[in-house]
């Protein structure tokens, strides 16, 4: 049905369809009709980008996805108050304000590319007001401005987007895994590992029969002997409540779903590998030693995206995925063959 529909309905919708059916003649069809507009135009070009990423098509991915912030199915990452601005590839020519998109493990991993850089520790930041801590933690020198509290006027700060930064050291090393790791935790010598657990993702994420596991059928899967700590941010009372009876839990539960350790005295930190129930909602964050993490770690590794672990391990190969799983954007799989080739003008940008 959608490849006998004319070409001026619901185009951007379409295009994402197509390339899910792994329909290349559909997609491009939708992509030369004379009517698209530059945001449907865009809008293609970040699907088409996601899909690429998605397939490990990095070269052809990136500058695909950079057209985002204009696209009309993708979330808002642009202020009204700023104005976006391309990143060159010649970093001197870097404006000054850079835009925080994306979850948790996305803007690690995205400030680990930044940081690489080494232009932008006095930089000025702008996302969500629970990112600042972030910014002061690893960038003491940068100002951050939470999106609510920017000023209005004109002209409007011009500012780049995070994950583009990502994109241009690909291009510069050949290599999407973060170069650089912002912590190093330690635990005592034969310490078994402490797990970090998070059950639910956000409020406003779609597929959440991928994202969301009930937290007791989740505790029964998890193995009897580990310790694990609860980093759930919205843990409900009856959740805090299940976790404070199982004799696995390390740690006194404080109210709004903080941890703090059981034993006051000990200091040294620990390493935690935070498991999710899948998608961009529980993402995997490897605070991680660099001891032995077994076999599920290595899988770990494969599975996870490159906003999730590779931001604060030590520097490896390619080989990880970009961006949070970018699977609810564009659809799983390996969509490079659906895609074709953008081979006009227009749509090679």
């Amino acid at each position: 049905m959608n490849a006998d529909l004319p070409t001026d309905l619901w185009r951007p919708l379409r295009y994402r369809l197509s390339l899910r059916l792994r329909d290349p003649l559909t997609a491009a069809r939708l992509r030369r009709d004379p009517g698209v507009t530059d945001r449907e135009r865009d809008d293609f070009r970040t699907t088409a980008g996601l899909h690429l990423l998605w397939a490990g098509r990095y070269d052809r991915g990136f500058p695909l996805y950079a057209s985002r912030h204009n696209a009309i199915l993708f979330p808002r990452t642009v202020p009204g108050r700023l104005t976006h601005a391309p990143l060159p590839e010649d970093p001197s020519k870097d404006e000054d304000t850079i835009i925080l998109e994306q979850g948790l493990g996305d803007v690690l991993f995205h400030l680990a590319h930044i940081r690489a850089e080494g232009r932008h520790e006095a930089s000025h930041f702008v996302g969500l007001r629970k990112y600042g801590t972030l910014i002061r933690r690893y960038f003491p020198k940068a100002r951050f401005t939470a999106h609510d509290d920017l000023p209005g006027g004109s002209p409007r700060p011009r500012a780049h987007l995070a994950a583009d930064f990502v994109g241009r050291g690909y291009r510069r090393t050949g290599r999407v895994a973060a170069p650089v790791q912002f912590d190093t935790p330690f635990r005592r010598t034969g310490e078994p590992p402490v797990w970090g657990i998070c059950w639910r993702g956000g409020s406003g994420q779609n597929r959440r029969e991928e994202r969301h596991i009930p937290l007791r059928m989740f505790l029964d899967l998890l193995p009897r002997d580990g310790r694990f700590l609860a980093l759930q941010f919205d843990m409900t009372d009856e959740e805090r409540a299940v976790l404070q009876g199982d004799f696995r839990r390390l740690g006194q539960l404080a109210h709004g779903g903080a941890v703090r350790r059981a034993d006051p005295g000990d200091h040294e930190p620990h390493r935690a590998l935070v498991l999710g129930a899948g998608g961009t909602g529980g993402k995997r964050l490897s605070l991680r030693d660099h001891g032995a993490q077994g076999g599920f770690a290595r899988r770990s590794r494969r599975r996870l995206d490159a906003g999730h672990a590779q931001g604060l391990g030590r520097p490896r190969g390619g080989g990880t995925r970009p961006h949070a799983r970018a699977a609810p954007q564009a659809g799983a799989g390996d969509g490079a063959a659906a895609i074709g080739h953008f081979d006009d003008d227009a749509d090679a940008a």
